[in-house]
């Protein structure tokens, strides 16, 4: 059996190889004179050569889209050797334990899927829209995966700057998702496109169960430790386990309360801690800040987020807080805060049948120097509604039921 401790000149001498057989890939060389010639690597590669062999191409500048292209033409090159790669189970009630049990859940529903779809006369497409609308609850598993994986690994290596591409994958998988589910409710969506559709998107589901098991988690389990591990679950929320149970685990532990007697004194007057605490927790609006060092630093808990966040992202490099598809644009707005060119960025966005205005400042000191960059998003689907004047104050009251002029003391 493999082992996935390796390190020495062996190990890079491999890696090398596999960069080698993977830019072979790009080049568009051919498959089984290609595999021939790195066959001795390829039936012997790690989970951690496979990781540091992809890393080192995402560094290098080669385009996701090209990685994507490649990258299930070669794990399927070397499939076998990652099979037979020895590393510990994870304990069941655990933060990975719980994303095997997750994945176990997800193949069975896949299975049914096919069955239905290779069996038209045993069901009805209600149902099958039905299971694909069931199907996008398991992006949990992604944003788990994101927020909270991922930030623990990027810690202990640098290759692991290179899950980006997984991330990608996800997304790509998003997509086919909402795809499937627009097909299946739209009754002009022929059933070869149909087929199509859902074709691709229970293979990239499938395929990236297959990653996990034989690439991510093997590696994970070999460079985190126990208390990491316990960690990562106490940061979960139940929102975060799809198809599972929630595991009594993931309750939120105590967490240091907000100090009455630390203040701050400004030119406007003082706050305590806690009241500062309070004040980010009832804005409806949700807030990240990323210091002068592209270091995320803070973000706010309002009551209803719409972009989800784990204390794990706290010391995290920016530009691997966001996907592939979007780091540029991110890193973009950043560097012209810091060159002093800009102070404000503004987007706004489709989400989930919701509205949604982002907006990007800079931070500065009073003598103009740059302080980091605050993101500020707001769900404005309801404020976009909003006609005339509303000056009574029109909560319900079970005993008076009356209502109270609001006074315009703003004019």
């Amino acid at each position: 059996m493999c082992s996935t401790r390796h390190d020495g000149p062996e190990d890079r001498a491999a890696v090398a190889q596999l960069v080698a057989y993977l830019q072979g890939l790009l080049n568009q060389e051919p498959g089984r004179q290609l595999y021939e010639r790195y066959q001795a690597v390829l039936d012997r590669v790690t989970p951690r050569q496979a990781l540091r062999a992809y890393h080192q191409l995402y560094e290098a500048g080669t385009p996701v889209a090209d990685l994507l292209d490649i990258l299930d033409k070669s794990i399927n090159a070397f499939h076998r050797a990652l099979k037979a790669t020895n590393w510990p189970q994870p304990d069941p009630a655990g933060f990975a334990g719980y994303l095997l049990q997750e994945n176990a859940a997800l193949l069975a529903r896949l299975d049914a899927i096919r069955h239905q779809i290779m069996h038209p006369e045993n069901g009805r497409s209600d149902t099958l829209l039905s299971a694909v609308i069931d199907l996008q609850t398991f992006a949990a598993h992604y944003t788990k995966k994101e927020n909270i994986l991922f930030p623990f690994l990027e810690r202990k290596a640098p290759y692991f700057k290179g899950l980006g591409i997984m991330w990608a994958l996800h997304d790509e998988i998003r997509r086919r998702l909402k795809q499937a589910r627009q097909c299946l409710d739209d009754p002009a969506c022929a059933e070869q496109e149909r087929s199509v559709i859902l074709g691709k998107l229970l293979f990239g589901l499938h395929g990236m169960v297959f990653k996990e098991e034989l690439i991510l988690l093997p590696e994970a389990m070999a460079v985190l430790k126990p208390a990491e591990w316990d960690e990562m679950l106490r940061q979960c929320t139940p929102d975060l386990f799809p198809y599972i149970e929630n595991p009594p685990q993931a309750a939120v532990a105590d967490e240091p309360v907000a100090s009455e007697d630390v203040v701050l004194q400004t030119a406007t007057g003082s706050l305590t801690a806690a009241q500062i605490e309070q004040i980010f927790a009832a804005l409806p609006v949700d807030m990240t800040l990323v210091d002068g060092q592209d270091k995320v630093r803070f973000f706010s808990r309002p009551k209803e987020r719409i972009f989800p966040r784990s204390q794990a992202i706290i010391g995290r490099q920016v530009a691997n807080c966001h996907p592939p598809q979007s780091v540029d644009k991110v890193l973009a707005i950043v560097a012209a805060f810091r060159q002093g060119r800009e102070d404000q960025a503004t987007f706004w966005i489709q989400h989930r049948g919701r509205f949604i205005l982002i907006q990007y400042f800079a931070l500065r000191r009073r003598d103009g120097v740059y302080l980091g960059t605050l993101e500020v998003s707001q769900d404005i689907t309801g404020l976009r509604q909003l006609e005339g004047e509303r000056r009574l104050l029109d909560w319900p009251d079970e005993d008076t039921n009356t209502k109270q002029e609001v006074q315009d003391d703003h004019a």
